[in-house]
């Protein structure tokens, strides 16, 4: 009889000091969040490149909210892109040499009706070469003014979240950042 109520005080005091141990990983783990983020809760401000895109169904507005996200992009080769973004942000990524003179197309598809600026951005100056697709559905040409390496720049000028196709005349070489 001892021996059974020996293995239950072993079992019951294991039990108990691993619920500890979760409390107080879970009560660091919280307390170096808000430390890291001034007491604030998890905000993010980068680029999220993700492997599925969620529908708009799956995004809810509380997110947008709490999350400062402007967006995720998803693609198998780097040429036809699917894009996510937040109400009225704007990003630009990848890398892709130009040279003068060279055009560069980009083809946006979007389901609903989108006020998109499309184009690209001098990695050298930060200066933008775009154009306004105003039904989130078009095409854009940049004619590049200067040698160099560029980055795709996309911006949401709509006051809702997007989701769109982009597809480019070239492929963004190296990893989409």
């Amino acid at each position: 009889m001892q021996d059974r109520q020996k293995k239950m005080w072993v079992w019951t005091s294991s039990v108990m000091l691993c619920a500890v141990a979760v409390g107080i990983i879970i009560y660091v783990m919280n307390s170096n969040v808000m430390e890291h983020n001034g007491g604030n809760s998890i905000t993010t401000d980068t680029t999220a490149v993700n492997h599925t895109l969620p529908t708009e169904d799956e995004v809810p507005s509380e997110v947008e909210e709490e999350v400062n996200m402007i967006g995720m992009i998803e693609t198998k080769d780097s040429k036809n892109l699917d894009i996510y973004m937040s109400a009225s942000r704007s990003n630009n990524f990848g890398q892709l040499p130009f040279k003068q003179d060279e055009s560069f197309k980009m083809v946006v598809t979007s389901e609903k009706v989108n006020e998109l600026e499309i184009g690209l951005m001098s990695m050298t100056d930060e200066q933008i070469y775009s154009e306004i697709v105003e039904s989130g559905t078009g095409s854009v040409t940049i004619k590049v003014p200067e040698s160099g390496m560029y980055r795709i720049y996309v911006n949401n000028l709509s006051p809702d979240s997007v989701q769109f196709q982009l597809k480019l005349g070239k492929a963004i070489e190296g990893p989409i950042d």
